[in-house]
């Protein structure tokens, strides 16, 4: 899990997805001093925000009107 982590937080950052990247941060640290109890909270608020990263990503995907998909995205935390 650790290295998935960890590429997800590199793209992410890199794609500039600031919440699924900040989330990323939080959970890595957390499996590296293995806290159970905070590995728990951040893998649910993790699994919630990356499905919305995906659906935002596959709906822009298909939308005839990109630049108005782009409006009110939460991929940069807006």
């Amino acid at each position: 899990m650790l290295r998935i982590i960890h590429k997800v937080k590199s793209s992410s950052g890199s794609i500039g997805a600031k919440p699924i990247h900040e989330l990323s941060i939080k959970l890595q640290k957390a499996l590296d001093s293995k806290e159970e109890d905070e590995i728990a909270l951040l893998h649910e608020e993790f699994t919630t925000t990356f499905q919305k990263l995906m659906a935002e990503v596959s709906d822009f995907k298909t939308s005839p009107h990109r630049e108005e998909a782009k409006k009110g995205s939460t991929i940069d935390g807006n």
